[in-house]
């Protein structure tokens, strides 16, 4: 993933021996920090959009339960009206 666009910096405060844990994480994966926290931050964020989405349809579904029903019979006008 390549970033172009201007960025602002950010300071994060971590245990010392998670900070060099994650040193050696990037060092391994031929990365740096910040591109591991970039991917995590993309992540992250897609992570939280689709579990909103998952909620959101999820309530979508529970409301046409809630206002659906079927009739065997056709409906009349003042019944399909009705609120």
């Amino acid at each position: 993933m390549v970033y172009t666009e201007i960025m602002k910096n950010i300071t994060l405060s971590a245990q010392d021996d998670k900070i060099e844990a994650l040193k050696q994480v990037a060092k391994g994966e031929n990365k740096t920090v910040n591109q591991l926290f970039r991917e995590w931050l993309d992540t992250s964020i897609a992570q939280r959009k689709t579990k909103e989405q998952q909620t959101r349809v999820r309530a979508f579904e529970e409301s046409v339960k809630k206002y659906s029903f079927t009739s065997d019979r056709k409906l009349t006008r003042e019944e399909m009206n009705e609120r």
